[in-house]
């Protein structure tokens, strides 16, 4: 690497100090322009533009301030997360019974297959009640079926009427 450096610089370098070949014999000497190569591996740091937000939210705040001062209110934004209704409808796994006598063991192939499927589907309903917990904070699995049996019989009697 450094051989191939110098190889690449050296013709540089003679170019450089040619006009310097009779230094002693003329009154002016001149000195040579430093010389800068810049370095291909030298670490480039990115910089997200998303570290100026400091600075965006001071400024609208100095502008909410100026807006709140001439009268103008300003409406509050809310962040909401969008929520897809149709992926709550399979949220409880319907109950399998276990095969066979129910006397697998965890032991064996077919015992530690159903044991593996309990533990997915029980994962994928918690997670989908946390979810659901994320969006409505009073909702428990205990009044979830009265109150979606009530929901059931309303729409079902708007819609025969």
């Amino acid at each position: 690497m450094a051989m191939s450096m110098r190889r690449a610089l050296l013709p540089l370098h003679r170019m450089r100090f040619s006009n310097l070949k009779n230094a002693e014999a003329s009154l002016e000497v001149r000195y040579p322009l430093p010389f800068v190569v810049p370095v291909r591996t030298k670490k480039r740091y990115f910089i997200p533009p998303a570290v100026g937000i400091k600075g965006k939210a001071a400024v609208s705040a100095d502008q909410e301030a100026k807006a709140r001062a001439a009268g103008v209110v300003l409406r509050q934004e809310y962040m909401e997360r969008a929520i897809n209704i149709a992926c709550t409808a399979g949220v409880f796994d319907p109950y399998i019974p276990p095969e066979g006598d129910a006397r697998l063991s965890s032991l064996s192939k077919e015992g530690l297959k159903q044991r593996t499927e309990q533990i997915k589907q029980g994962a994928a309903s918690q997670l989908a009640i946390r979810k659901i917990k994320e969006h409505d904070a009073e909702f428990t699995t205990k009044a979830f079926p009265v109150k979606a049996q009530e929901i059931f019989v309303d729409a079902h009697n708007a819609l025969t009427q």
